[in-house]
């Protein structure tokens, strides 16, 4: 899964690939095998997350909605994350007239 990929759509390009090469006939996406290669395949933070609430006997629906919803709180996490760096870099930039010299 690409850092900047919706989990939507990696579980769809996924699916493609899985179906495709699989060589198992009459394969759903509700089938373990597919359930548990989406979770693997995931990033290691999506996985360790998902295994704490989800596993490969879930619907894959809630595995989705699980990888979505750990993807949104990450692109929330990283645009406070930016908010306070620039707050802090305009913070530390200005000249503080407070400041006493030392003779």
């Amino acid at each position: 899964m690409c850092p900047s990929e919706h989990p939507a759509a990696y579980a769809a390009r996924l699916w493609e690939a899985f179906s495709s090469y699989s060589g198992i006939a009459g394969l759903t996406q509700q089938d373990p095998a597919f359930k548990s290669a989406l979770i693997a395949q995931s990033d290691s933070n999506t996985r360790r997350a998902l295994a704490l609430h989800i596993d490969s006997h879930a619907a894959y629906a809630d595995i989705v909605a699980k990888m979505t919803q750990l993807y949104t709180m990450d692109l929330s996490i990283n645009q406070s994350r930016k908010q306070l760096v620039a707050a802090l870099a305009e913070t530390t930039s200005r000249p503080n007239h407070t400041r006493k010299s030392v003779s």
